[in-house]
């Protein structure tokens, strides 16, 4: 089973970037909704920062590879990929 991080972190000033203030929440809701949707085989998960503020909203897969600058389009790409490619995308 792939897992799907998604950057859910607020930051402790409002002047500093963060990836709650980019929307990031409702990114995972569309994420969850669209997994299941689809039914694929992917858990999605909440996570606190993962170091990467100033790109965000963030999302980490399980393999390592990050998606920066996250949005819907981005996120209905890495899902056809998984649809795709089972367990083993290629985000490239």
């Amino acid at each position: 089973m792939k897992k799907v991080f998604v950057c859910t972190n607020h930051r402790k000033f409002s002047d500093q970037p963060s990836c709650a203030a980019r929307g990031s929440e409702s990114l995972l809701d569309f994420l969850k909704s669209e997994v299941s949707l689809r039914d694929l085989d992917v858990e999605v998960e909440s996570s606190v920062c993962m170091g990467h503020c100033a790109k965000g909203p963030n999302i980490k897969i399980s393999d390592g590879d990050f998606i920066h600058g996250a949005n819907q389009d981005l996120v209905d790409e890495l899902l056809l990929k998984i649809d795709a490619y089972g367990n083993r995308p290629t985000l490239t």
